[in-house]
């Protein structure tokens, strides 16, 4: 289902004229599902004309490969438990999201900041 929603979405994208970049999360790491079930949604939603999958909360070096090698172009969410972004983009990933980390470091340190 979230496959045809993303296909419709490009659509309307172009009947719009305009064109789209679609990242299309897959949140079986989150659910606890696994690398499989994460696999066959990436290659269903890049099908559905997703320009980039991103499998978030999948931190390890050979999901983060095998998403690459099933999806071409990965998001992968930098976190401390991810490799480093020198590594990633040795593993094939095209974009790296900070999500909200930033702004929770940010938070952090005003709040444990004395002039």
């Amino acid at each position: 289902a979230q496959a045809e929603y993303l296909a419709a979405v490009k659509a309307a994208g172009r009947a719009a004229g305009v064109d789209l970049v679609l990242n299309a999360r897959v949140d079986v790491h989150v659910r606890g599902g696994t690398l499989e079930d994460g696999l066959v949604r990436a290659v269903a939603y890049r099908d559905a004309g997703a320009d980039c999958v991103y499998p978030i909360f999948c931190h390890d070096e050979a999901g983060i490969a095998a998403y690459v090698e099933a999806a071409a172009v990965v998001n992968v969410h930098v976190h401390a438990e991810a490799p480093g972004l020198a590594r990633m983009a040795e593993l094939g990933v095209a974009r790296a999201s900070y999500g909200g980390s930033l702004f929770r470091a940010a938070l952090k340190a005003a709040a444990t900041y004395e002039p």
